[in-house]
Order: C-alpha cells, then structure tokens, then sequence
C-alpha cells in the first residue's frame, strides 16, 4: 500500500458502503438479498423501501454483523466490517427496531444507559446523558425516567428506544420499521421529531420501511427493492416519484405521484405571494385603493397582533360597506413555513379564499401562499428531476481508499 504525504488528507469514503453482498438461506429459492450495492453518504438518511421479504431487514442485520454474507463486502467509515469484533461494531451504531426491544424489568433510565454501562461511564455520566436524550425526544426526565415499559403509551415507548439508541452518540443509526405499530397520528408525529433531530444532530441514518410516503418524507435517497434483495432504483425521492426506473417501481410508487412529491417542498420555499395585508379596523377606502395597487382580487384584514381573520374583496366593500365583518370570508386556513405542501394545498382547498396565510410562532402573518405557487413548484420538482436523472446525478459506486 502507497505511503501518503505527511499531512496528506485520508479521501473521503461514504459512512456505510455495500459491494455486491449476497446472503441465502436453505430451502428459499431466492436468496434473501443478491448483489447487493449501494453507499449512503455520511450524515445522509437513506431509506430502504419495499414489499415484505425483499431483504430490507437481512440488509440492516448483515451491516451490524447479526448475520454474516455469503458473498461480496460491507465497508463501515473506511472498515471491512468482517474483520470487526462485533460487539465493538454494534455499538458504533444505534439501532431501533419496529418492537422497541425495551427490557421490561429495566426504568427507562436504565433502558437508555444500556450502552453507556456495558461501556463503563461513570453513574453520573449515564445520568446526565439519559436526562439530556430524554428531553431531546420530547419526554420530560423527571416524568419519565423512573417509569417502566409497561407504564408507556406505545409511542413513548418508541421515543425511549430512539433515546436508547443515540445514548453513546454513535453516528450510525439502523431503523428497521421504528414507527410500524403505532397509529397514524404518532407516527406522524414520531416523524416530524426525527427530521426535526437529523437536522440537528446529522447522523448518517439507515431507515427501513415497506411506506412510500414515509420514505420520501424521511429519506435523502431511497433504495427501491423487489423481492429477492435486488435494488430495481436507488435515487433522490423526486427522482423515484417522477422517473421511476422500471415497471415495479412504477407500480410500488402508486398512483398519485404529484401529490406524493408534494411533500418534498416546504411552504417556507415557495415564493410569497403577492396580497396586500391590511388592519381589521382599516378604512374600506384604503383596503379597495390598495386591492387595485397590487392587481389582486382580495386583500388579507389582520387583527392589532398581526393575526389573519378575513379575506375581502372590492366586489364585498361595495356591497357591504359597513358590514365588512359578514361580508369577509374568515382566514382559517394557516400554515407554517416548515409544514410542507401537501399539508398546504389541503388547507387551500378547504376554505372558499383558495390561498393559506403563512403564520409564525405567536399566529401573525407572515405571508401568504396561492394554489399557483404549488403548482410551480411541482412543475420545479419534475424538471429537476428529470435533468439530474439525464446528468446521472444517481450515486455510483467508487473506489474506497486503504
């Protein structure tokens, strides 16, 4: 092996790499996962998706050494893997699983210590540490750490098993279908938490799930795979949703891909638009003036703290000068600039107005978004998808360094 440069920088390799693994098991047909190959770059989510049994979980146990490879290699930071001791690999990375593995005769604090201690921290250290996670997935520690699991909804449960599996701060985590069991509501929640602690913490993140919708809202890149452990598209989630590499994607995509990639754009990246925002108790001369100024249909009334109540047009103060309370239609439909379009286009069409005012933390206005401003952005998704798809932006494989 070449002798580098003093000082001489160590190329960069992806955190988790996969070169042709091929693993079967007696008396299948297929093996579990064949030739497998892909990288998932360091501080990136990429997302395993696909029907039952085609290899997402054998993929997430043969990186963490539960099982071993029949053929080809898995590299982890730059490392074979197979010459790793397990142990010492497995707790280089947090992994939570779809039936959260809490020990049952364990408080949650000594749950989310499990590898601190096996690691030999001090008991203050795994105190503060379990304290310091606990918050960070939304449960008070004072609340929560004396409880057992039983004592736990199930999506507090799943919260712990995240908490657990960040405790030593590895930066790899393995999910294997952490939000599976619970309900729709939770899980959307449980989401929201997740992205909202990557964006924090940058973990590089492998995430299994057999939820379109759910791997293109969590995921950076997404593996799509078929039955017998092979990856039919591995791509951007706007990639996948409009140029599906092949039939079966096509057909696991499902219909509705536009409203799918509706979820890929937030409202806080759409243009405002244009609407004049005026006092509630503001003269009608001066609402219908600044209506005509702007060129627009309506204008938007705010209360004296900047909240939206109602949405006017000329047509209205002409006809109900002195009654522009029941003339208006109520503004109710608000949205935040992290909530993403699909969230938005619902609250748009739910009101007659056809637009959401965009709101900050105390509820005032902040801008307002229209039924055009997500159809450009559709329209934005697709021929960047297409251009990146055409320029071959899709990861190739290439050399890891000694």
């Amino acid at each position: 092996m070449a002798e580098r440069a003093p000082g001489a920088r160590r190329p960069r390799v992806p955190a988790i790499r996969l070169e042709g693994v091929t693993k079967a098991y007696t008396g299948r047909v297929e093996p579990a996962v064949r030739d497998l190959s892909f990288d998932v770059a360091e501080g990136e989510t990429a997302v395993l998706v696909g029907p039952s049994g085609c290899g997402k979980t054998t993929t997430l146990r043969l990186i963490n050494r539960l099982i071993t490879p029949d053929e080809g290699r898995i590299v982890v930071d730059g490392d074979d893997v197979s010459g790793a001791e397990p142990d010492a690999l497995r707790r280089r990375m947090g992994y939570v699983i779809q039936q959260i593995g809490l020990f049952p005769h364990m408080t949650v604090q000594e749950n989310v210590a499990t590898v601190p201690r096996m690691l030999g921290w001090s008991k203050a250290r795994r105190g503060e540490r379990t304290d310091e996670l606990l918050a960070t997935v939304g449960l008070e520690p004072s609340a929560f750490r004396d409880r057992f699991p039983r004592e736990l909804s199930g999506g507090q449960q799943q919260r712990v098993g995240v908490a657990r599996a960040l405790a030593a701060d590895p930066p790899i985590l393995l999910m294997d279908e952490p939000f599976g069991s619970v309900d729709p509501v939770v899980r959307e929640r449980l989401q929201d938490e997740l992205l909202s602690l990557q964006r924090r913490l940058r973990k590089t993140i492998l995430f299994v799930t057999h939820d379109i919708d759910e791997a293109v809202k969590m995921g950076d890149r997404i593996a799509v795979m078929d039955h017998g452990g092979r990856i039919e598209q591995y791509a951007t989630p706007a990639q996948v949703l409009s140029r599906p590499a092949s039939q079966f994607v096509s057909e696991f995509v499902g219909p509705g891909a536009t409203l799918k990639a509706l979820s890929l754009t937030r409202v806080g990246d759409l243009e405002p638009a244009e609407c004049p925002v005026l006092g509630l108790s503001s003269d009608p001369a001066a609402i219908r003036a600044a209506i005509r100024r702007a060129g627009t249909e309506d204008a938007l009334l705010v209360d004296d703290a900047g909240r939206p109540r109602c949405w006017v047009t000329v047509e209205e103060l002409e006809r109900r000068f002195d009654a522009l309370g029941e003339a208006a239609i109520a503004a109710e439909a608000t949205v935040r600039r992290s909530d993403d379009l699909r969230l938005a286009l619902e609250r748009m069409v739910s009101t007659r107005a056809g637009k959401a005012v965009v709101v900050d933390d105390a509820g005032a206005c902040i801008g307002v978004v229209e039924l055009a401003g997500v159809i450009a952005a559709v329209e934005s998704l697709r021929s960047h998808a297409s251009v990146t798809a055409r320029g071959r932006e899709v990861r190739p494989l290439s050399p890891v360094s000694d």
